[in-house]
């Protein structure tokens, strides 16, 4: 819970010194800083993304310093703590910098991308992102770690469907209204992603399947 708010209160405190008011939520797999991006270029865009591993990594040398310098030497439970908070942090920061969307990694090579691009290379930024879970995951099983394994097979399927979506279906249909919904939700631009999900939601088509982000 600490790490899940001192990553979410680096995106929201640089957030905060660009100008926008954001809030924190915590959530099933993680968190989500919310705010508004009107007005903001996206190299403050990068940075509000970037800032939160950054600040968590804060955690991690903190950690790490403390053990090191044996200052709570013979506190067993005190070094179990840090020691814990030191490997835990280690693998959900680099969990979260694999470039798969919508983890900060996926955004920091949307935002790349995009930038060389435009919306073809949001489209790749989705195809390394598929690729990437593929690689990964299988990876996460064999090291017996389930949670994150599952966690970016999960996240993989939907870059997967964002993919399709956005090569296959040049129609309005109620998916691709849900996926570009879900997009302006994920880039801060609230205003749209509520104006897309109540069309959606008043719309006469429905969607079959759905999937919860991680955090």
């Amino acid at each position: 819970l600490m790490s899940l708010l001192v990553h979410e209160y680096g995106h929201a405190l640089t957030a905060l010194y660009y100008g926008a008011e954001p809030t924190v939520s915590l959530e099933a797999f993680g968190g989500k800083a919310y705010y508004d991006n009107r007005g903001m270029s996206p190299w403050q865009e990068f940075l509000i993304t970037l800032n939160g591993p950054l600040l968590e990594s804060l955690l991690i040398l903190i950690s790490y310093s403390l053990l090191k310098s044996g200052v709570f030497a013979g506190h067993a439970y005190i070094e179990f703590f840090l020691s814990v908070t030191l490997r835990v942090n280690i693998l959900w920061c680099l969990l979260n910098l694999i470039p798969v969307t919508p983890l900060d990694g996926g955004h920091l090579l949307r935002y790349l991308l995009e930038k060389k691009w435009g919306d073809k290379g949001h489209k790749i930024s989705l195809m390394i992102g598929l690729m990437t879970s593929a690689a990964i995951a299988p990876y996460l099983y064999f090291k017996g770690l389930y949670f994150f394994g599952t966690l970016l097979l999960i996240l993989g399927f939907q870059n997967f469907q964002m993919l399709r979506y956005k090569r296959f279906s040049p129609n309005e249909n109620p998916f691709k209204t849900y996926i570009q919904g879900m997009e302006a939700l994920e880039n801060n631009d609230l205003e749209k992603g509520k104006k897309l999900l109540k069309k959606l939601l008043k719309s006469k088509g429905h969607i079959t399947s759905v999937g919860d982000e991680g955090g």
